[in-house]
């Protein structure tokens, strides 16, 4: 919904106290640039490297077998 408040404060036909201001239209704009990168940066390394983030299992229990505690 964050994108749907940018662009109405872009709008050329929105009344000028809801626009963005022009000095702070550049940084806005990056930054939710780099909101949209950083969680699709995150999921191209989860579905890429999805062993990265499983435990290993420890020593002496690496096989099938039930385990009882």
């Amino acid at each position: 919904t964050q994108w749907c408040h940018v662009g109405a404060s872009l709008h050329p036909r929105t009344s000028e106290a809801y626009r963005a201001p022009e000095s702070t239209l550049l940084p806005v704009l990056l930054l939710n640039l780099l909101y949209t990168v950083g969680p699709l940066l995150l999921a191209l390394r989860c579905t890429g490297d999805p062993a990265y983030f499983l435990s290993t299992a420890p020593v002496g229990q690496a096989n099938n077998e039930k385990k009882w505690s």
